[in-house]
């Protein structure tokens, strides 16, 4: 089995960015959701995806329909998160899709 990981960043310049996550952080993440992954017997793939709908058009593997084997994946700047009202102890959430995650 593979599950693929739609990756965006909320972060609408570097140093929102930067306050986000850093690259290395990140490609160090992917690194051991896929070593965790992997000893599962589950293979991952990793998918920089663009948030603006004219950047997306250009990444046709960004815009296919989310599902079990498919998820999306949203990293969030403070700011953004402390709007939510997030708290720093937070590493994240999940949202059902649309037909309740049903296969």
């Amino acid at each position: 089995m593979q599950v693929t990981s739609n990756v965006s960043t909320h972060a609408f310049d570097l140093q929102q960015l930067c306050d986000a996550i850093t690259p290395k952080t990140l490609a160090q993440a992917e690194r051991e959701a896929s070593r965790v992954y992997s000893r599962t017997g589950i293979e991952t793939e990793w998918l920089d995806c663009p948030l603006t709908p004219s950047e997306a058009e250009h990444y046709p593997a960004c815009q296919l329909p989310m599902s079990p084997a498919r998820v999306a994946i949203r990293v969030l700047y403070r700011n953004m998160s402390e709007r939510l009202g997030l708290t720093a102890t937070t590493f994240g959430s999940a949202l059902l899709s649309a037909d309740g995650g049903l296969v």
